[in-house]
C-alpha cells in the first residue's frame, strides 16, 4: 500500500474513533445537532454526490423539478448523517439489551440513581453495590425496600469481589458509585480540576473480567419523568500496568460524571465531602 495512503487510512480510523466516543457520552440532542450540521458541509462541499442523488431522484421520478430534487438529496444527507448518529448513541442500549451480556456500570449520585437501577433492571437483572447505613437495622429496612425481582443490593463492604465477577458471568449488569470520597482501594483523580480520591474497584473489575463498562444515570426531566442517559462503552488501551490502566480508566468515568453534572448541576448531590485532603 502506498505510504501516503496508509497514513490516511489511521488518519480516519483515528478521527472515526474520536467521533465514535464523542458521540456516545454527549447528550442526543447535541449529537443529533452536530449530525445535522456535518450533513449540510457534506451536502455543500461534496458536490459530486449532490449532483448524483439530485439525478438519482429525478431518474426515479420521485421529484422532476431540479429544486425539489436538490432539497430532498439535501434531505437525504441529512438523513443518513442521523441514522450513523443514532446508531453510535444506541451501542449503549444494545449491549444492556444483548442476553447473556454481563456489564458493568458506573453511576454517580445525580438525578435519581433510585429510578436507574429499577429501570435498568427492568432490562436485565442487575446487582447494585452500595454503602451501608451505619446503623444496621436500618440499612437492613433500606436495603429490603430497595430490592426487586431482577434488583439485589450488596453491601460494598461485605461483598467479595468473585459475587461480582460471578454476577457478570451469568449475564446480569453490575452497578457502582463512582462519585463518593474513597478511603481505601483507592486511586487520585482530578475532578472539575481538583484532586480527589475515587474508589478503583469499577476499573479494576473492568481490568479482571474485561467486560464492557458504561456510564449511566438518570436525569429529572419533570415531575415523575426522567431519562436513562447511558454513554460507553468507555474505550481504553491497555499497557500491562495494572496501576496506570486503572487509573485512566477512573478518571475517564470521572470525566463523564463531570460532564453531566456540567449538564444538570441542580440534579447533582452536592452534599458530601468529595475533595477531602
Amino acid at each position: 500500500m502506498n505510504p501516503l495512503r496508509g497514513a490516511w487510512h489511521r488518519t480516519e480510523a483515528v478521527a472515526a474513533q474520536a467521533v465514535v466516543s464523542l458521540a456516545a457520552s454527549a447528550p442526543l440532542g447535541a449529537v443529533l445537532g452536530v449530525a445535522r450540521l456535518a450533513a449540510l458541509v457534506a451536502y455543500l462541499v461534496w458536490w459530486r454526490r449532490r449532483r448524483i442523488a439530485a439525478e438519482n431522484i429525478r431518474l426515479a421520478g420521485v421529484r422532476v423539478n431540479k429544486a425539489q430534487a436538490r432539497a430532498l438529496a439535501r434531505a437525504s444527507f441529512t438523513a443518513f448523517a442521523t441514522m450513523v448518529a443514532e446508531s453510535i448513541v444506541a451501542e449503549a442500549e444494545a449491549l444492556l439489551r444483548r442476553p447473556g451480556q454481563g456489564l458493568i456500570v458506573a453511576s454517580a449520585h445525580l438525578g435519581n440513581w433510585e429510578v436507574a437501577a429499577r429501570a435498568i433492571s427492568m432490562i436485565k437483572p442487575l446487582l447494585v453495590a452500595y454503602r451501608p447505613f451505619n446503623n444496621p437495622h436500618l440499612n437492613e429496612v433500606a436495603r429490603d425496600a430497595r430490592q426487586g425481582e431482577h434488583l439485589r443490593f450488596v453491601s460494598r463492604l461485605e461483598a467479595h469481589p468473585m459475587v461480582f465477577m460471578r454476577a457478570l458471568a451469568d449475564g446480569a449488569i453490575v452497578a457502582l458509585m463512582i462519585d463518593q470520597h474513597a478511603t481505601r482501594g483507592r486511586i487520585a483523580i482530578q475532578f472539575f480540576d481538583r484532586p480527589a480520591w475515587a474508589t478503583k474497584s469499577v476499573a479494576m473489575l473492568s481490568l479482571t473480567t474485561r467486560m464492557p463498562l458504561l456510564v449511566a444515570f438518570a436525569v429529572r426531566t419533570g415531575r415523575m419523568h426522567y431519562e436513562i442517559h447511558a454513554s460507553g462503552p468507555i474505550a481504553y488501551a491497555r499497557t500491562g500496568d495494572r496501576e496506570k490502566d486503572a487509573a485512566a480508566i477512573t478518571q475517564a468515568i470521572t470525566a463523564e460524571v463531570e460532564k453531566a453534572v456540567r449538564r444538570h448541576p441542580e440534579q447533582y448531590l452536592w452534599g458530601h465531602r468529595r475533595w477531602r485532603r
